[in-house]
């Protein structure tokens, strides 16, 4: 009777230490991600954070020609680069060429939308005009005055490039100068 008594207790051990295990352990595959389950349509709740896998933050301000901008996922049509610099910024000036040639070429594909960080703007509008006009960006031009936005995406410095799916979900993040070539390929997989 005492040896049954064992074996069962045992037996509970070893099936709660089971579950225990098996609720730990994550899903490795894409589906068990967040953006896997945004790719394959399963329902599901995700918050809106700066990481990737994570649905990228919401945003409206106001563009450098006056016009009001909003980021929103749900009217999105198509993937997204957001780019946060400011005109000072000497890794912001040398790789603002290749992004105007990224533009020109997934334009179509990709929305472009570029924010100045215009609180950090020391020298003013017109040196943020200036870089738009030597750069001939054509891509939204929107400004931050308060830092509020880049706040939200938890920037730290700048550049900060952020790509965004079709469905609103942050693919990549790039802290600092991009990498044109490494940029390209990931969004022509967009």
């Amino acid at each position: 009777m005492r040896r049954n008594v064992i074996i069962v207790v045992a037996a509970v051990l070893l099936i709660a230490a089971a579950i225990v295990t098996n609720a730990s352990k994550k899903d490795p595959s894409p589906a068990g991600t967040a953006a896997g389950n945004a790719q394959n349509g399963t329902e599901q709740v995700l918050e809106a954070a700066p990481v990737e896998g994570f649905l990228a933050p919401e945003f409206s301000l106001t563009t450098l020609d006056d016009q009001t901008y909003s980021f929103d996922r749900g009217a999105q049509d198509k993937p997204a680069l957001i780019n946060f610099w400011a005109s000072w910024c000497p890794p912001c000036i040398d790789e603002a060429p290749a992004l105007r040639e990224l533009h020109e070429e997934y334009g179509e594909k990709v929305e472009f939308i570029t924010v100045n960080l215009t609180y950090f703007e020391t020298r003013g509008m017109d040196e943020v005009n200036k870089f738009v006009q030597t750069y001939e960006w054509s891509m939204p031009i929107l400004l931050d005055e308060d830092g509020e936005v880049f706040q939200r995406y938890r920037g730290q410095g700048i550049p900060l490039t952020v790509l965004v799916d079709g469905n609103g979900v942050i693919d990549h993040i790039v802290y600092g100068e991009i990498d044109p070539k490494d940029l390209e390929k990931r969004l022509a997989k967009l």
